[in-house]
């Protein structure tokens, strides 16, 4: 800390520090109220929750005119529940200090902003922060952990709405993570499963295990992380097999994967489970949207099974006419072979018969010759 921040200016009046770079320009952050001396110095680390007072501004804008306001709101370092920039700065921030960062928009909402707080996209920020308390990750208890975990899926409600689906995934999977965890350390205590353990009984930490396991889930579906969601409808099962919602999620994954055997496991069992009118609504949209994908999965198959079939008659077709063309093309390159053997036996034939009649004028020369030569 004391080597990020600057010592404390003795002579300044105002705003004893100045702007500290937690990450280039991209993050600043300078103290405005230091903590009291006569406490010890204590920082968050990751993991610990802080409670902070938050007000947000336009970057340059009005003091009187925050965007949004926050009061005694907890949070956990290092989970992704508010921006990045916002959560380096809780770690540099004392308890007890008031501080104000900077933040660039890629450190911030970046370009999905927040619209119901009035942030708009790419916008960069100024957050006061006082952070009143800091609680060690170690001194959870149960109560304490099911809240988080409560308060990570309604955040990462809030990111899926937004379409921010790997916010959504990280914010789900460590709210589960920490309710699965619970569920076994309840689950391995000596007792009956529904003796009550610290505030809590195990059948309420199993439900919030399961909707948030169902919650990773469903964004993994939205992310087409179509095995990743069936695994993690099968590990919700696990921890309770008597659920609807699961065996809803599940269905539905099935039928975008094109298994359909599996689907209608789901639905049959989900059938046995419905309490409830809109739980029957959901029934009988899965069941529709099952019977349309079945069909619409076999005429896909049927058109492809014509396609390749027509294919297959157009290579045959294809292999047929090059056949052809092979043949008619030896047949010509054998008439062109036959035709030059041709020339080449009457140009042998005209040298024969020249070579003879070379040899006769020769012989009747000579007997002349001869005959000459008798006569004398």
């Amino acid at each position: 800390m004391e080597k990020l921040i600057p010592p404390r200016d003795e002579e300044a009046e105002e705003n004893p520090y100045d702007w500290c770079d937690l990450m280039g320009d991209g993050v600043q952050l300078r103290i405005i109220s230091e903590q009291k001396k006569t406490r010890p110095v204590e920082q968050a680390g990751v993991h610990d929750q802080v409670r902070v007072s938050v007000k947000c501004y336009a970057s340059g804008g009005s003091p009187d005119s925050p965007l949004f306001e926050e009061k005694g709101v907890a949070y956990v370092v290092g989970d992704a529940e508010v921006p990045p920039g916002m959560e380096l700065g809780f770690r540099f921030i004392r308890k007890e200090e008031r501080g104000v960062l900077r933040v660039k928009s890629k450190f911030g909402y970046g370009g999905a902003g927040l619209e119901d707080k009035g942030v708009g996209p790419d916008m960069d920020l100024e957050f006061e922060v006082f952070l009143e308390e800091i609680v060690r990750a170690k001194d959870f208890g149960l109560d304490e952990k099911m809240k988080i975990a409560v308060r990570k899926k309604e955040l990462g409600n809030a990111e899926f709405k937004r379409k921010e689906y790997k916010k959504a995934l990280r914010l789900y999977s460590a709210a589960a993570t920490m309710a699965v965890e619970e569920l076994n350390t309840l689950t391995d205590a000596e007792g009956t499963d529904e003796e009550e353990k610290d505030g809590l009984v195990w059948g309420e930490v199993r439900t919030i295990a399961v909707a948030c396991t169902n919650n990773v889930a469903r964004v993994l579906f939205k992310m087409n992380e179509w095995a990743k969601a069936r695994d993690a409808c099968v590990e919700s099962l696990k921890i309770d097999g008597d659920t609807v919602s699961t065996y809803m999620v599940c269905c539905n994954i099935c039928i975008a994967m094109a298994d359909f055997e599996e689907a209608e496991m789901a639905l049959a069992e989900a059938f046995k489970m419905i309490d409830g009118e809109k739980e029957g609504a959901e029934h009988v949209r899965l069941t529709k949207m099952l019977k349309r994908r079945k069909a619409e999965y076999k005429k896909d198959r049927r058109e492809m099974g014509k396609k390749m079939m027509g294919g297959a008659k157009k290579k045959n077709d294809s292999q047929e006419e090059q056949s052809d063309m092979n043949v008619e093309a030896e047949n010509v390159q054998a008439k062109g072979e036959r035709d030059v053997d041709a020339d080449e036996r009457r140009t042998m034939m005209w040298w024969l018969l020249s070579v003879i009649g070379a040899l006769v004028v020769v012989w009747i020369a000579i007997r002349i010759a001869d005959g000459d030569r008798s006569n004398k």
